[in-house]
């Protein structure tokens, strides 16, 4: 914690200024480095959304790619056996 030391008036005015400059640019740092952060925070929630909007896309192709797969061996198979 701060000590101010003291003059007749009151705590010294020069080392009180001081010290509320120095606090005022450790909150204004803060506060903008709090704001990059949600700021990143907000891209790289985006950026997961598009992520997971494609591995479902992925998925729902693997599984028509895997559904039409059977059905083309279904179908030779059929065929195969009609000719026999």
């Amino acid at each position: 914690m701060k000590k101010f030391t003291t003059s007749l008036k009151g705590y010294n005015i020069s080392e009180v200024n001081e010290f509320v400059d120095k606090v005022t640019k450790e909150y204004e740092m803060m506060l903008s480095t709090l704001k990059e952060r949600d700021e990143e925070i907000s891209r790289l929630k985006q950026a997961n959304l598009k992520y997971s909007t494609l591995e479902s896309t992925l998925n729902k192709a693997m599984m028509v790619a895997s559904d039409t797969s059977l059905e083309i061996k279904r179908v030779a198979r059929e065929i195969g056996r009609a000719h026999v």
